[in-house]
């Protein structure tokens, strides 16, 4: 984590803002926090607590909320993102038809990670091509528009069973409101390589030949309930 917040920090644009929300933790990610605030006095960090709801989807959705910026950019606690992040999101957004974007990875802890980036994006490129109607955004290297966010808030899924990835059904919504998705080869960010059996963009049967994505279990992902028919508390640990 500390890896995670010292990479927002050190860009060659400095980001407005760094949000960073702890979630129960019990571990010394509060300790790890105040001690990189104190490193870098300068650093525009903002730390939150969401202790109402044990889960991701809640505390994605509270971290999203707390921007004030027009651009969110969002990426997970042991993401690792390039130098140049920052400044490759802002030029991604400088197109005002933009609405969320996404980029490859490289795994930081496997060897050959250059061809491994080089891999991951062919992959991923491929991926949206086959996917045809649905541009995905990977939740550990990804950046919505704050107006964006705001439309699908209220429709995007709880996911209580944990039954689909919920970077897809934020791809979803994006898709059936009209919001356009990009790639870009250069908005890269890191994360560990044991998660790749949980990362959607590396499992090419989710999209293959334009068909509708699934979920977890195989089965086609339909649209969610409305909002007020969905859970209100995520079964994640």
């Amino acid at each position: 984590m500390r890896a995670c917040v010292v990479a927002a920090i050190d860009q060659t644009e400095p980001a407005d803002e760094i949000l960073v929300v702890d979630n129960r933790s019990t571990d010394s990610t509060l300790a790890v926090l105040e001690s990189l605030r104190a490193e870098f006095p300068d650093a525009p960090l903002r730390i939150f607590r969401q202790d109402a709801e044990q889960g991701l989807v809640p505390t994605r959705n509270f971290g999203l909320d707390q921007a004030i910026g027009e651009v969110i950019g969002r990426i997970d606690a042991d993401s690792v993102i390039e130098p140049d992040w920052v400044q490759e999101v802002r030029r991604i957004f400088a197109d005002g038809t933009v609405d969320a974007a996404t980029g490859p990875m490289i795994y930081y802890d496997m060897p050959l990670q250059r061809l491994g980036h080089h891999a991951d994006d062919a992959l991923r490129r491929a991926i949206l091509r086959l996917a045809r109607d649905y541009h995905f955004v990977f939740g550990s290297n990804m950046a919505i528009r704050a107006s964006a966010w705001r439309d699908i808030r209220g429709v995007a899924c709880r996911d209580a069973n944990d039954e689909m990835h919920e970077d897809i059904d934020l791809s979803i919504h994006l898709q059936r409101r009209g919001h356009r998705v990009v790639y870009s080869s250069d908005m890269v960010a890191g994360m560990s390589a044991r998660r790749l059996d949980d990362n959607p963009g590396t499992t090419p049967a989710t999209c293959a030949g334009g068909s509708a994505p699934t979920t977890r279990t195989g089965s086609p992902i339909r649209p969610c309930a409305p909002p007020w028919s969905c859970s209100r508390r995520s079964t994640r640990s």
